[in-house]
């Protein structure tokens, strides 16, 4: 199931006020997403959230421009 690609191909997905991003999406990496959305000058807020995530990923993921990031258990 695309998820990724999808959204991105989606005229209006850079129009929200906030995104919440999983980083493990099924075609891709939520990441991706979110860097993507910064490089298009988006300004929404974007929280990322992972079942999986690292501390490495919550580091990634704030660079790229992540609002918070939230590991669930």
């Amino acid at each position: 199931m695309p998820v990724g690609g999808e959204f991105r191909a989606h005229p209006e997905a850079r129009r929200a006020d906030a995104y919440l991003l999983d980083v493990m999406l099924p075609d891709g990496n939520g990441i991706e997403v979110l860097r993507w959305l910064r490089q298009t000058d988006c300004h929404g807020a974007a929280v990322m959230i992972s079942g999986h995530g690292t501390i490495a990923d919550a580091v990634e993921a704030t660079r790229a421009g992540a609002f918070d990031f939230s590991r669930s258990r």
